[in-house]
């Protein structure tokens, strides 16, 4: 449930007003790669976030819908504007994606 909620607030932010908070948007990639991984998804949520009604996500569904977006975001950054910690999670961010991409494309070659 923990998952869910992360992946529900930072979609939240990203829906309402194209922002994410630089280490929910690691975690939050880090958490569905998990779960992609592992061929699973998590369990519906049924809590809502900032009141909006219930939504569910799981990790093929975030990283569809999400990934892009925050890895995009992130780049947006000038370099020079940002310190240690905002490098860091843009650098990590660019990795787990590509990570991502890298375990759909073997798991495509399997199939």
């Amino acid at each position: 449930v923990e998952t869910v909620q992360l992946w529900e607030e930072v979609a939240f932010g990203l829906e309402k007003n194209q922002t994410v908070v630089w280490q929910k948007a690691v975690e939050s990639l880090e958490t569905a790669r998990r779960y992609h991984l592992d061929n699973e998804t998590t369990t519906p949520s049924t809590s809502s976030v900032n009141n909006n009604p219930p939504t569910t996500l799981d990790a093929p569904t975030f990283i569809h819908k999400y990934m892009i977006q925050i890895i995009s975001i992130l780049l947006e950054q000038n370099p020079m504007k940002i310190g240690n910690m905002e490098r860091d999670c843009v650098e990590k961010s660019v990795r787990i994606g590509l990570q991502i991409v890298i375990d759909d494309l073997v798991r495509l070659e399997r199939e």
